[in-house]
């Protein structure tokens, strides 16, 4: 299930330090009802059921895509479910993204030796956590 519809390539804004076009993240929202099919919710890490959530922002955090999932997904799942890694390929955009993800669409803070950008792209990926905050609260 999508919502937030995507703007068109040339309404989408860019972050002049990283050439990209914003943030993605990913949160789970604890479910407490129990039905028939919980257990495609169900995270036996947390051993809990979850709807999980996956937001992708701008770089001025206007919200371009929120997508469901059913909670038993990781973040890297549902962004490889979603139609945002195609969409991100077949039109060269990056996101910035924690660590929790791997694709070569994403830029992620793994490079030690390269303290001050990860910091620079942790400050600049702060928006999607904020979206994250409102949506939780």
């Amino acid at each position: 299930m999508n919502f937030i519809k995507i703007p068109k390539i040339d309404e989408i804004n860019k972050s002049s330090l990283f050439n990209n076009c914003g943030s993605i993240d990913g949160t789970i929202h604890k479910r407490n009802r129990q039905h028939p099919g919980s257990y495609e919710y169900f995270r036996f890490d947390k051993q809990c059921s979850f709807i999980g959530s996956q937001i992708w922002t701008s770089p001025m955090a206007e919200i371009y895509n929120f997508t469901f999932s059913k909670g038993h997904n990781n973040h890297q799942g549902v962004y490889n479910r979603s139609f945002i890694k195609s969409f991100l390929s077949a039109n060269n955009l990056t996101l910035l993204a924690d660590g929790a993800y791997s694709d070569s669409s994403l830029i992620t803070p793994r490079k030690p030796n390269q303290k001050r950008l990860d910091n620079e792209q942790k400050q600049e990926r702060s928006f999607v956590e904020i979206v994250i905050g409102y949506v939780k609260n």
